[in-house]
């Protein structure tokens, strides 16, 4: 049997930019986008930019940056719940798990320099890339 190659659906972004960084990725996750450990990528053009929507998200789904928390949004984590991990990676600081993110923001640099270790960047199953000047 032939293995077939499957890149991850491009979504164009609409004009409105405000609710789509941090709501699509959210519907994306909760539609089973980022099921069997892949990921959901958000680029986003400067590094202010990815570190606070990504720091909204997590406080919108109930995580803490960088660490596992319960997806109901309370305070007790059960071991057999889903949870949903946001995290952001930016030049020099990385604030997200290989393992645990679901849902990553970055800056369009950190998104090129992967390409060079993965070109195909199969652990993401949909890449959202903002417009910037520099691309």
């Amino acid at each position: 049997m032939e293995k077939q190659l499957v890149f991850p659906p491009l979504f164009p972004a609409p004009k409105c930019e405000v609710t789509v960084s941090p709501e699509l990725p959210q519907y994306l996750y909760e539609a089973g986008w980022a099921t069997g450990g892949s990921v959901i990528a958000c680029t986003q053009p400067r590094r202010v930019a990815a570190t606070s929507v990504a720091t909204r998200v997590a406080v919108e789904v109930g995580s803490i940056l960088g660490e596992e928390v319960n997806h109901s949004k309370c305070n007790v984590v059960y071991v057999n719940v889903e949870y949903v991990q946001v995290g952001y990676t930016i030049r020099f600081e990385d604030v997200s798990d290989k393992n645990r993110t679901r849902i990553r923001y970055m800056t369009d640099g950190v998104l090129f320099r992967e390409t060079l270790i993965d070109p195909l960047l199969s652990r993401y199953s949909v890449i959202m890339v903002r417009h910037s000047t520099s691309i």
